[in-house]
């Protein structure tokens, strides 16, 4: 994307947007040539951060991260999850 100058709260600053994959990142600069340097780094950014979550993507989850990752949705929904069960009393040991 092209660095553009706007006025931002009554300032005049170059605004270096980036969009890569649906990840959106801008950076407000004083001068041009700051604001597409930032605009480098940004793009670097995101297409690391791209590169790793389809890493991620690709690597087989184990049972447990399934698990985990179905609790926080279950949660996130609204759905009542039970609590752990405590430990009982008797756990072989006598209330004496």
């Amino acid at each position: 994307m092209a660095v553009r100058r706007i006025k931002n709260h009554g300032r005049w600053v170059w605004r270096a947007p980036v969009a890569y994959r649906g990840r959106h990142r801008a950076a407000f600069v004083a001068t041009r040539e700051a604001a597409r340097d930032e605009e480098a780094r940004l793009r670097r950014e995101l297409t690391a951060e791209a590169e790793q979550a389809e890493q991620a993507a690709a690597k087989l989850a184990t049972l447990r991260q399934l698990l985990e990752f179905y609790q926080l949705d279950m949660q996130a929904c609204g759905a009542v999850t039970r609590a752990p069960a405590a430990p009982t009393t008797r756990g072989g040991r006598s209330r004496r």
